[in-house]
């Protein structure tokens, strides 16, 4: 699935994979000479145009280093669901990359000559004979750049192994539709919810931050060791440095969220979202969240989450009907996201999520009709009152 312009395209890599490189402890220069390959395939993802100039083009790096990689990624063999590695067919493993000519030894197939050199295939990725929904959808700009943000590869590089592994994943689990971001089932920001009171049939709830949570076959991937819940916290911190690094460089954002469940109800669903929080350049266009106004309403009704000042510090006020009860998590959303809307995935989130915040706009509008005209009305006037 190419699209012809510029900046808006998309290619996809299979699960199997991304299964691959985690188990092999891919480096984040395997990482990025994987991802330059397969963004360079035609529409079937498999046969890449790319070479060394293009991967040293998005990476800065040195050619020895940069053909050091690729021979790595010709070597390392399918593995399982379990990380183990797949039993040879016919003789023969399933490699992750092939030369051209070595995809022609292996299978028989003839690659198709091209019209002129640049066109030329010099490298094949093996599919793995993936379905549709074993397809993850990567925006182009995460090979070429945007704007300011220039040759984002040789950042993640920078931001090393661990990272570079993390990243993978949260393509992996990116469910756009569901979470408006990367599944919470990997990871998240945990918010600790108080009920500070009700008003004409709405409640008041305020979140606090209180940590990151994360689960451990995740935290085992990306760190490429075995670990439990007995794991020394010494071993699991580059875990937590990844989450940060990814953040403060710009990878990866943080979407503070109201859902209807716990995050590890298989059903649960964001009910709206607050804020973009966001450690790289400005909230972005139109996911700025409703936490601006629901502090002010809350506010209003003597119970700031901000400082004298009006700044936010990790706390956010969140506003339901009564009865409904409330789960605040930080979501993290990709950057670097499919964000084209003929997309069928791409146009159901964005419909979802904002009829989410059309929902939520009219239970703020609704219990703003009572709010008093002084911001200085206490809980016992203001607060509990009956609906009218």
């Amino acid at each position: 699935m190419k699209l012809s312009k510029k900046g808006k395209g998309s290619f996809w890599i299979t699960k199997k994979a991304i299964k691959t490189l985690l188990a092999h402890k891919a480096t984040a220069m395997q990482i990025n000479a994987y991802l330059v390959l397969a963004k360079h395939t035609n529409e079937g993802g498999k046969l890449s145009t790319s070479g060394i100039k293009a991967i040293h083009t998005a990476t800065g790096a040195s050619h020895p280093v940069i053909e050091k990689a690729v021979g790595l990624l010709t070597k390392m063999v399918l593995v399982n669901d379990n990380g183990e590695v797949v039993n040879p067919v016919n003789g023969s493993y399933r490699y992750l990359v092939y030369t051209a000519e070595g995809w022609t030894k292996a299978t028989g197939e003839v690659i198709p000559d091209a019209p002129f050199e640049r066109a030329s295939v010099r490298y094949v990725l093996d599919d793995f004979d993936a379905e549709p929904e074993d397809r993850v959808w990567i925006s182009n700009e995460l090979v070429t750049g945007i704007g300011k943000f220039t040759q984002p590869l040789k950042k993640i590089k920078m931001c090393g192994d661990v990272a570079s592994r993390l990243l993978l994943i949260c393509y992996r689990e990116n469910n756009l539709e569901q979470f408006g971001g990367v599944s919470p089932r990997a990871f998240y920001e945990y918010y600790e919810v108080s009920n500070e009171g009700s008003f004409h049939g709405f409640a008041i709830w305020h979140g606090n931050h209180k940590n990151t949570s994360a689960k451990l076959n995740v935290m085992s991937e990306a760190l490429g060791i075995k670990i439990n819940g007995e794991t020394k916290e010494e071993i699991n911190k580059p875990f937590w440095m990844a989450i940060e690094s990814l953040a403060s460089v710009g990878f990866i954002y943080q979407m503070v969220s109201v859902m209807d469940s716990e995050t590890g109800n298989n059903e649960s669903q964001v009910i709206y979202e607050l804020d973009a929080k966001t450690k790289h350049g400005y909230k972005p266009v139109g996911e700025e969240g409703l936490g601006g106004r629901t502090a002010r309403i809350s506010g209003k009704l003597s119970f700031p989450v901000t400082d004298s000042m009006g700044r936010f510090y990790s706390k956010y006020a969140s506003i339901l009907p009564e009865g409904i009860p409330c789960y605040m998590v930080g979501i993290y959303r990709l950057r670097f996201r499919v964000v084209n809307i003929k997309n069928h995935g791409v146009s159901m989130a964005w419909s979802r999520i904002q009829q989410g915040q059309r929902d939520a706009t009219e239970w703020l509008d609704e219990i703003s009709k009572y709010l008093p005209q002084q911001e200085d009305a206490s809980r016992e006037n203001v607060l509990n009152e009956p609906p009218l």
